[in-house]
């Protein structure tokens, strides 16, 4: 190609990405809720909001086929960024892509080794980060989210010392375990993560992990809004005064 041509290649570049994403949004208009829709989910907890998403939207929705993805804390950003994935059930907090509705609050937990100290209290503070290692998040996950789950500082202003990184949950108690260093977790892994080498401990001061789902901007389409709703309507019995949101699973009232 000349060197002209090259340059109006370059030029015409964005106008074609353009164009191409107005076709598909026109597409996504046109098609309503029918097609396919891509859900991804990170953990055990997100697993069972996207299973109860599914119940409702599978009804309402009979034509819009649903694949479901299980992610890992190393994968799950990129493979929403990637493309890979329409939408996601995650914990919040996530810059970079929209927050949808919180679908579950639930009480925040301390993993520690069964055998340390630690293991006999009925609570901590979160206070007690700066004393111990906390292992960490994978480097390329949201910057806001690993702050969120293992903070630099403590409230008081305490430094939090840094244990070893993991790239997937069962990492992370595997270091717990270990003795490695702690990590806190939604109450949640009581029941979908109990092992006999580790306890949880709750915390009296901190503030709940929440779940729901993100997208990206230019994924937004009926089909995803639809789902969005149906996650909405599916798990707000979580959300409301007086049921047990804790631990999931369990039948309200």
């Amino acid at each position: 190609m000349i060197p002209l041509g090259r340059e109006l290649a370059t030029d015409l570049a964005p106008l074609v990405d353009g164009m191409d994403e107005a076709v598909r949004r026109a597409v996504d208009r046109a098609r309503g809720t029918t097609g396919q829709l891509r859900a991804g989910s990170l953990g055990a907890a997100a697993g069972q909001l996207l299973l109860r998403t599914l119940k409702v939207f599978t009804v309402r929705h009979p034509d819009c086929k649903v694949t479901i993805h299980e992610c890992q804390i190393h994968d799950a950003m990129a493979r929403l960024h990637g493309g890979e994935l329409d939408v996601l059930i995650t914990a919040f907090s996530v810059s970079q892509a929209v927050a949808g509705p919180v679908l579950l609050s639930e009480a925040r937990v301390l993993a520690v080794p069964a055998g340390s100290s630690w293991a006999a209290h009925a609570s901590v503070s979160v206070e007690v980060l700066a004393e111990q290692p906390v292992n960490q998040l994978p480097h390329d996950m949201p910057q806001e989210l690993r702050h969120e789950r293992t903070p630099i500082r403590t409230p008081g202003g305490r430094s939090v010392p840094q244990g070893p990184t993991a790239a997937t949950f069962p990492e992370v108690l595997a270091l717990v375990a270990s003795g490695a260093g702690v990590f806190p977790v939604g109450e949640h892994a009581r029941r979908f993560y109990p092992r006999p080498d580790i306890a949880y401990v709750a915390f009296n001061d901190a503030a709940p992990v929440q779940w729901g789902p993100v997208w990206l901007e230019s994924n937004v389409s009926t089909r995803l809004r639809a789902f969005v709703q149906a996650a909405a309507d599916a798990n707000a019995w979580q959300l409301a005064p007086g049921t047990f949101i804790s631990v999931l699973g369990r039948e309200r009232g």
